[in-house]
């Protein structure tokens, strides 16, 4: 659209009066033959080829070439045109297209944004959306939700390097001392409160200025999005492109399944991250929490559910989930592979059981195998602290323990005989063990059993004794015996434990042996 003055401008020339109230206009024409001046068409004439009876619509406007008429001298019928006069020093015809070409350069961002509108509005995902509008702004554009989160990214083909850039481009997230910066610099709220795109050309992006704006989804705001000034430099026209991108992107995130971050949601990507290594540094993983506004408590353990038949996966898995999340709220599940892991989340340090009754009533109900790592606050070993929880599934398959639910602690012995290969076991057997052993099976007694019993019982006679279905005063005579027959030291710690791992060589012999 443009006005009267608008093109006079353009050409350097300025009317000598005008009439009627100041429109805009769309088109410019030449004088119609025998129908009226029409709305929002700018007309130029000679005064003298002004047909008898020319009427025009209300909104219609009309030029005329000096010397001229005053205004009070035009018809009537006119009344309801935008009229001006203008002395060029040139006939009608040879100004007419000198101001059609200005009409023309006026009109150009308007059908710009037109067919740029019609080409985004076609777009289906916000990754596609972000790659049209780097290829028009020739500038990398980010786009992110309101945890910071990259929703899609796109570099226009150029080589730079950019702190808040790199950092999404590494993790998929902007840093936090990114996000302190902006926030400092009181970007952020500029951001919220601005209706319109605006360029951002100091603090952090001093070297490497930038437009931002926010999109709003469902009333609220949803995302940013960051266009950077590497390529050619900002226009005007740029900060328009912008916001008509931030309208379509608000129409695609409101219909489309582009996912706007929840808490949990970004917990969870944190959590698929470290267990496929793709966060290895405790700085982006705490960068990572930061933005994500995930403010754990101290200590972890990290619980894996997996399907009694491995291959078929949890087919309630989703239910599970949302379940886990409604009755642990400071846990974070996911599905992972063909199970869940559950990364539990407490205060209480040395809690050997947490959640102990829920997972094992999961596991009764949904038949299925948990395992449960030992305690751990560096969430970085996340990916070592599962892989001990599935160990614990996997031994306890191969000892045939009754239970479904089982932690690491309790078969980490295990865990270490197993781990030494058949033919090395029988060397590293205490040789007091070994006495032992021989008598048992040469006299028919259980003297080995006894004292593996009574250190699971943390050298406690009267539980042992329970356990072993004994009174108390044969197993203190029995204790007497075995430290006789083989000279083990009932006070050393050391002797006690070499005894007991011993024990767990002799039982992976005996699985091997089938």
């Amino acid at each position: 659209m443009f006005t009267i003055d608008e093109l006079l401008a353009d050409l350097g020339l300025a009317k000598t009066w005008q009439s009627g109230t100041v429109r805009s206009f769309y088109d410019s024409c030449n004088l119609p033959a025998g129908t009226p001046l029409r709305r929002g068409v700018l007309y130029v004439a000679d005064p003298g080829a002004l047909p008898p009876g020319l009427t025009a619509e209300k909104g219609a406007g009309l030029l005329l070439v000096q010397p001229a008429p005053g205004p009070a001298d035009l018809p009537p019928a006119l009344a309801g045109a935008e009229a001006a006069a203008v002395a060029p020093g040139m006939a009608a015809a040879q100004l007419f297209p000198l101001l059609q070409e200005a009409a023309i350069a006026r009109m150009e961002p308007t059908l710009e944004t037109a067919r740029l509108a019609e080409s985004i509005f076609h777009r289906r995902t916000a990754a596609q959306l972000v790659h049209e509008a780097a290829a028009r702004l020739q500038n990398p554009v980010i786009l992110t939700s309101t945890s910071y989160r990259v929703l899609a990214i796109d570099a226009a083909g150029l080589q730079f390097s950019d702190p808040v850039w790199d950092t999404a481009m590494q993790t998929g997230y902007c840093s936090s001392d990114s996000i302190l910066h902006f926030e400092n610099e009181d970007v952020t709220r500029k951001v919220v409160q601005s209706s319109k795109a605006f360029v951002l050309d100091q603090g952090l992006a001093a070297k490497i200025p930038r437009i931002l704006q926010k999109i709003e989804v469902r009333g609220k705001i949803g995302a940013y999005i960051g266009v950077l000034q590497v390529g050619r430099p900002f226009d005007r026209r740029d900060l328009r492109l912008v916001d008509l991108v931030c309208q379509a992107l608000s129409v695609l995130l409101e219909r489309g399944p582009e996912p706007l971050d929840e808490s949990v949601q970004i917990c969870q990507s944190i959590m698929d991250d470290l267990l496929e290594g793709r966060i290895s540094s405790a700085t982006i993983l705490h960068d990572r929490i930061r933005s994500a506004r995930w403010q754990p408590r101290r200590n972890f353990r990290c619980a894996v559910l997996l399907p009694q038949t491995p291959e078929k996966g949890i087919l309630n898995a989703d239910y599970l989930l949302q379940y886990l999340a409604r009755e642990l709220p400071a846990a974070r599940a996911l599905q992972h592979g063909n199970g869940i892991v559950l990364l539990l989340n407490f205060d209480e340090t040395g809690r050997s059981q947490p959640c102990d009754a829920l997972l094992q009533n999961l596991c009764d109900e949904y038949s299925l195998r948990a395992g449960v790592s030992n305690e751990f606050r560096d969430l970085i070993r996340l990916p070592a602290y599962r892989d001990t929880a599935v160990e614990a599934i996997r031994l306890s398959r191969l000892l045939r323990a009754p239970g479904r639910l089982v932690y690491f602690c309790d078969v980490v012995f295990d865990a270490l005989a197993c781990r030494v290969g058949p033919a090395e076991r029988t060397s590293y057997e205490q040789s007091k063990y070994k006495l032992l052993a021989e008598y048992d099976r040469g006299h028919n007694t259980e003297f080995c059993r006894t004292l593996q019993v009574y250190l699971e019982c943390g050298c406690s006679c009267s539980l042992a004794a329970q356990r072993l279905f004994i009174h108390r005063n044969t197993l203190t005579h029995r204790l007497e015996k075995l430290t006789e027959l083989c000279g083990i030291d009932l006070h050393n710690g050391g002797e006690l434990l070499h005894f007991f791992l011993s024990c767990r060589f002799a039982l992976w012999d005996q699985l091997d042996r089938g």
